[in-house]
């Protein structure tokens, strides 16, 4: 699943270099737990490594470190480096990701790879956009955008990026951002009428149609709503005739619809249940992994209250859920 998002995010920063130009590129920052996002990126670059037949290791610190930065920023920054050192090694070779504080109290991390080395006639086009150095005429896969856009991030968080290279040695490629320090959050104490209003919300009652055809879908659903809203009574079907039979009979105060069903569509479904004298008016959610912007113009013209795409933030159908119920 964390591969999955992390794809997601790829291919929007595909645009990053062209909003970076145009200088609308957005950072939110915030503190990050560098032991923490460096084990993440390790996690994802494992099937990398296990391609190229290169140990990636973690040099740790005995210090619990901060630094100051966007997360989504900095663990792109880290995976491009790691991959890099991982493709543009020696076959056997090996890579070190090590973390340490400077004496200017900044966080320096730093990815050391076993490969080539860089010929130092090549180093002021390192961080140029679209150049590989040469390696465009070889089978190694990139574009040469991604040391640009770690310079542009590193540096729009107020750090620095920079490398060490030995011909038939390695490299060794470093950023150092500002570090910050663990702040520890007091216990937070509910006064008795906020504890009222949420058991209040956590015992809502109520009926749910969950229209699916993927038997995993269900499963996962049905530990969802068990989780997060116990005292509903949800009800499953695989098919959109199924579905509305159902609704017909139960009269849910909440249809969870599926788009592509075996059968009749999520949509024609929908034109039914509006149509109908005592289902006209039941809030009907599209639960789709159909994610283009067309696909879901489609549905929300069609009559939707919602749309929301799989895989789905369990966090944020809970919040369309509750919100809907309350209407």
């Amino acid at each position: 699943m964390n591969s999955g998002h992390h794809l997601l995010s790829l291919i929007n920063e595909v645009l990053d270099l062209a909003r970076i130009d145009a200088g609308k590129f957005e950072l939110k920052l915030e503190q990050i737990n560098v032991p923490e996002v460096l084990d993440e990126c390790l996690l994802l670059v494992q099937p990398l490594a296990n391609t190229h037949n290169i140990a990636v290791s973690i040099e740790r610190s005995d210090d619990k470190l901060f630094v100051w930065g966007d997360p989504k920023c900095l663990k792109q920054i880290i995976l491009n480096l790691i991959s890099n050192a991982i493709k543009y090694n020696r076959k056997g070779g090996s890579v070190t990701v090590a973390y340490r504080k400077t004496i200017d109290g900044r966080i320096r991390l730093s990815v050391t790879d076993t490969g080539a080395g860089i010929p130092k006639e090549k180093w002021e086009q390192l961080f140029q956009p679209f150049s590989r150095l040469g390696a465009e005429n070889s089978q190694i896969e990139g574009t040469g955008i991604g040391l640009a856009i770690s310079k542009n991030l590193v540096e729009a968080m107020n750090g620095s990026i920079g490398f060490e290279s030995t011909a038939e040695v390695g490299s060794e490629f470093w950023i150092k951002l500002p570090q910050t320090f663990e702040h520890i959050e007091q216990p937070y104490m509910l006064e008795e009428k906020q504890a009222e209003v949420i058991t209040r919300k956590a015992g809502r009652k109520g009926k749910i149609l969950y229209i699916e055809d993927n038997i995993f879908n269900q499963e996962l659903m049905k530990e969802c709503m068990s989780l997060l809203f116990p005292d509903i009574q949800l009800f499953m079907e695989t098919t959109a005739e199924l579905g509305l039979a159902t609704a017909e009979k139960e009269l849910p105060q909440l249809i969870l619809m599926d788009i592509n069903l075996p059968g009749m569509s999520g949509i024609e479904a929908l034109r039914i249940i509006r149509k109908h004298d005592k289902l006209a008016k039941t809030p009907v959610i599209a639960l789709s992994a159909a994610a283009m912007i067309e696909d879901i113009e489609i549905s929300m013209n069609a009559g939707f209250d919602a749309y929301i795409t799989k895989p789905f933030d369990i966090q944020n159908i809970k919040q369309v859920i509750e919100k809907t119920l309350e209407q």
